[in-house]
């Protein structure tokens, strides 16, 4: 017979024994939360990693479409790689008639984690060819002019002039006249495909009946047009492809200058980098392009009657610079009196007739452009003051808002959305 004292220390040992199993089945639960609770931990965690690794992805794909350069070979945008202990793929999507746009799927993968963005991309223009024409001074329309734009990169003008309007046929708007001071028409027959807006301070005045597509409004803001870097002009001086022009008798290789030849004469610039003092492409002598140029000019630069032919079709593929830089050392441009904000000085003068193949950029923010005749032009001007006469057509070329230029070219994100959602 068991005595008392045993009894009570066996109803004592009954409430034991269960807090000692209530601990332990607390301890076990708390242990399994923890764990649980460690586990989504590093599961998001490395949800997260792998998202940064698409967005590095993404940076490197942003890089070779702002610059153009595919340094893999695998196409422009397309990358592949590692970062942070993680790996990367980014496809790419381009269609070729929205060439300023880039749709870029990345993979970012971290451990068991994978998240996948879709982003749209778009290249924006870092280049003073926004306009077809722009002044730095006053834009004098004296005769009438028809403009319009079209994009070298998706073909020619002609194939893409498909639409017809009291003016004849045009490719697209967006041929846009601007100016940092005042816009003047006084031609009976003007068709501006785009906007004509004076600068800041300016005004637009027409003494005809223009047909302006867009706005006429004071510019917000000046835009930027500074001279271009007197270095590049010595540099091009010192070392240039002008041996291309050695064969024509209108090239003279001690003044560095171009003269009339007479009909039949040509200069062909089989691509690289000319310099010039003053050139005069005239009386039958033409300037024909071959591949890429850029020719910089310190004195005047005449081309009339249609003399440039631009066999490459594509205006980036002559570039032209006129500035009055004292280059070489002692050259001193032929005066030429030219009207400026009301008053008569010198400076250097371009002359642009146009032709059916005459293509090209002209930078020449310290000269001014006259346009004669009623042929067309392909590209973009910009100039110290523009005059207009005859009744020219100038095709914008949208291509060159995008050809290269100093600087790197920005980009922007049009869109972003995750293609895979991570699990919560």
């Amino acid at each position: 017979m068991a005595c008392p004292h045993q009894r009570e220390r066996g109803l004592i040992l009954v409430p034991i024994l269960f807090l000692v199993v209530l601990v332990a089945g607390l301890s076990f639960s708390l242990l399994e939360h923890g764990l649980s609770v460690r586990t989504a931990v590093q599961q998001h965690e490395t949800s997260f990693r792998s998202l940064e690794i698409a967005e590095a992805g993404l940076v490197a794909a942003e890089i070779e479409i702002r610059t153009q350069i595919d340094p893999d070979m695998d196409g422009i945008g397309a990358v592949s790689g590692t970062y942070a202990g993680g790996s990367y793929t980014v496809d790419v999507a381009w269609d070729p008639t929205q060439p300023d746009d880039y749709a870029l799927v990345a993979r970012g993968t971290y451990g068991l984690s994978a998240r996948q963005v879709e982003v749209k991309l778009r290249r924006i223009p870092h280049t003073p060819f926004v306009y077809s024409l722009f002044a730095k001074d006053d834009l004098a329309v004296a005769g009438s002019i028809t403009t319009d734009a079209f994009d070298s990169r998706l073909g020619s003008w002609a194939a893409q002039a498909v639409n017809v309007d009291a003016a004849g046929p045009y490719a697209t708007g967006g041929g846009h006249l601007g100016s940092n001071a005042n816009i003047t028409s006084g031609g009976s027959a003007v068709t501006v495909r785009g906007d004509a807006r004076p600068g800041p301070l300016g005004t637009f005045t027409s003494g005809g009946s223009p047909t302006i597509w867009g706005s006429t409004a004071p510019s917000p803001s000046i835009f930027d047009v500074p001279d271009p870097p007197i270095e590049d002009f010595v540099a091009a001086l010192m070392s240039n492809d002008n041996a291309d022009m050695l064969s024509s008798t209108a090239y003279d290789p001690l003044t560095l200058s171009v003269t009339p030849g007479g009909a039949g004469t040509s200069i062909y610039l089989q691509g690289g980098t000319y310099f010039l003092t003053d050139a005069a492409f005239e009386g039958g002598t033409q300037l024909v392009v071959k591949g890429p140029s850029t020719v910089y000019v310190t004195g005047n630069f005449h081309c009339a009657g249609g003399t440039i032919i631009n066999d490459t079709g594509k205006a980036e593929n002559l570039r032209v610079y006129a500035h009055p830089y004292p280059v070489p050392a002692g050259f001193a441009w032929s005066p030429i009196m030219v009207k400026d904000k009301g008053k008569m000085i010198k400076k250097p003068q371009v002359i642009l007739t146009g032709g059916s193949a005459s293509a090209l950029n002209l930078y020449a923010p310290g000269a001014d452009l006259l346009l004669t005749g009623n042929a067309e032009l392909f590209g973009a001007a910009v100039a110290a003051h523009i005059t207009v006469e005859g009744d020219p057509q100038f095709h914008y070329d949208r291509a060159l808002a995008y050809a290269e230029w100093e600087g790197v070219r920005r980009a922007r994100r049009v869109y972003w959305l995750e293609r895979s959602v991570p699990h919560r």
